[in-house]
């Protein structure tokens, strides 16, 4: 009688043993099925390579490289320190009913930012940048404030006009030193960068991206003054606007 109550717990170390088999053998199916109907994701880099779209990123370059020229040369008064452009081409994973999901479409896109800095009187110095935006065909921006303008400023622009018509301009101002840290970030890490072109796939993206970053010495040049202006240009390509699959 003292052998007996060292083997009451035999039967139910029996269950959950085989409880714990069955959970791990349906942990695995269910990976097992998810990486079965988990697509691959697109040939990225092939859609950005392809001649097709080649040219429709050189119509983009041309139209953002103009914009910026003009406001270069519009906003005379401000410092230029230097420009940052983005030109990716990526897909994004969705998901669907159950385990299942799906790519979808390569979409390409280019983004170039201008970095202005400048002093003087904030309100007029928006009334100004309102001036040269309009001048160059972008409507939409909040008018110049009344009275002392608020920071930081943010105002988006659209285009006017059947050049590429999705494309945002976006203008952002701080006081220096705020904003000067604020370039845009690669939409994934990797280190297989050659020549300022990256490729790579994070878990819900595929991304062919390159870049050109902006000069530290330029953009420490515009922070030197009291304020600190960023223009983005951000401009759809592929498919064309107005032609999406």
């Amino acid at each position: 009688m003292a052998n007996g109550g060292g083997s009451g717990g035999g039967p139910g170390r029996a269950v959950l043993a085989c409880l714990g088999a069955v959970l791990l053998l349906v942990g695995w199916v269910g990976w097992w099925a998810y990486h079965l109907v988990r697509p691959s994701p697109p040939d990225v880099a092939a859609v950005a390579r392809a001649s097709g779209t080649r040219a429709l990123g050189q119509s983009a370059a041309s139209l953002t490289d103009r914009q910026i020229g003009s406001l270069k040369n519009g906003l005379g008064w401000a410092e230029a320190g230097g420009t940052a452009v983005v030109d990716e081409c990526g897909a994004d994973l969705g998901r669907g009913l159950g385990p299942f999901s799906y790519w979808g479409p390569v979409t390409c896109g280019r983004s170039v930012t201008l970095y202005l800095g400048f002093d003087g009187e904030l309100r007029d110095r928006l009334a100004d940048i309102d001036r040269v935006v309009a001048a160059l065909g972008w409507g939409g921006g909040t008018p110049a404030l009344g009275g002392s303008a608020p920071v930081p400023v943010a105002r988006t622009y659209s285009r006017l006009g059947p050049a590429l018509p999705q494309t945002r301009l976006t203008l952002r101002v701080t006081r220096a030193a705020a904003g000067a840290a604020d370039v845009e970030p690669m939409p994934c890490r990797t280190d297989a960068a050659a020549g300022g072109v990256v490729e790579c796939t994070a878990p819900d993206r595929a991304v062919y991206v390159a870049k050109q970053a902006v000069a530290a010495a330029g953009l420490a040049r515009a922070d030197s003054h009291a304020y600190l202006a960023t223009f983005t240009i951000d401009a759809p390509y592929y498919p064309m606007p107005g032609r999406e699959r």
